[in-house]
């Protein structure tokens, strides 16, 4: 019991470590991208790689499901991966051209 929730618990440490640095590796290829070092292509893998780092680690955090009620290791950087992927996202969706006034 208590050695299983200790591996767990550890496990979920490294899957959390490893989605900070696709966070952070995102981000220097943004940055990058902006200086012309890289193409979209390589800001889009590194994207990929951030997000599947997110859902690997949101898997290893999972702990039980009891009575409908899921227990989760916490996470205590979720807001800025939450932002940073958050963001992302949003510069994804196709934006919708707004349609012209008549006055």
């Amino acid at each position: 019991g208590f050695s299983a929730l200790q591996v767990k618990i550890r496990f979920s440490m490294q899957k959390r470590q490893e989605r900070d640095l696709a966070i952070d590796t995102l981000r220097k290829a943004e940055l990058l991208l902006l200086s012309g070092r890289l193409s979209p292509a390589d800001v889009q893998k590194a994207a990929d790689n951030a997000q599947a780092a997110q859902e690997d680690f949101d898997n290893a955090r999972r702990i039980a499901a009891l009575g409908g009620v899921l227990l989760r290791i916490p996470d205590p950087t979720a807001r800025d991966a939450e932002r940073i992927l958050g963001q992302r996202q949003q510069l994804q969706q196709p934006h919708e051209s707004p349609t012209p006034r008549n006055n």
